[in-house]
């Protein structure tokens, strides 16, 4: 069986709310292709790019709501679970109203899989693939809670997870020393319309950084401040 038809078959074994339906496919020779749900607001990776400016703090926290419902569906509910292995904002879809939806499972596999006995194979993105992929013994939920934190900071801070400056600096190392300030200011996006609740916006820093921490230290910083 092809890779596409694999991934087809993951595909339509799956249903949830937060992650984009599967219409259709082609498995010719020299085109493959799946065919997802119209999501006429593209992707997020876009969408925080172009139209930052247009998005309340709490149009934000639901997109992130949203991926997070979906992986927890992955990961827990669904039989088999599934890691992602590639989550990203241009893997994330965005509905009509705003509802984000996980898309391509073209790196996806099932867990656990006994015949998996460590992992060799380095899959994912640049900036979203956690540093210590090769320290998990076996494949694991954690391949996408560090994608998740990770996509977590680009919704709350505007920026990519690779920033450009004089050097290319990771998201993560860009804002953890602010966050240890307490300099919200500095953190979140600047292009955010209306009010925020800064302790939604403290707890929301509080998970990205847990999810993309290797260490057990406690994120509580920028709330005591």
């Amino acid at each position: 069986m092809s890779s596409l038809l694999l991934q087809v078959e993951l595909v339509m074994s799956i249903h949830h709310r937060n992650l984009a339906s599967l219409t259709g496919y082609c498995d010719d020779t020299d085109n493959l292709a799946l065919m997802y749900e119209y999501m006429p607001n593209g992707n997020l990776k876009e969408y925080l790019s172009d139209r930052s400016s247009h998005m309340t703090w709490e149009m934000k926290l639901r997109m992130a709501l949203d991926i997070a419902l979906g992986l927890h569906y992955l990961h827990k509910e669904c039989n088999p679970h599934i890691v992602h292995r590639d989550v990203k904002t241009a893997n994330i879809l965005l509905s009509k109203n705003l509802d984000a939806k996980i898309v391509d499972f073209g790196m996806s596999m099932v867990f656990p899989n006994n015949n998996e006995t460590h992992v060799a194979l380095i899959v994912g993105t640049t900036g979203h693939l956690d540093p210590e992929y090769y320290n998990y013994e076996r494949l694991n939920e954690k391949f996408d809670v560090y994608s998740f934190g990770v996509v977590l900071l680009e919704i709350i801070t505007g920026q990519p997870a690779i920033i450009e400056s004089d050097d290319l600096v990771h998201i993560v190392e860009w804002v953890n020393p602010e966050f240890q300030n307490g300099d919200l200011t500095t953190i979140l996006d600047r292009r955010i319309r209306g009010e925020f609740d800064v302790n939604s916006v403290c707890k929301a820093l509080e998970t990205a950084m847990a999810c993309t921490t290797s260490t057990s230290q406690p994120w509580v910083l920028c709330c005591a401040n």
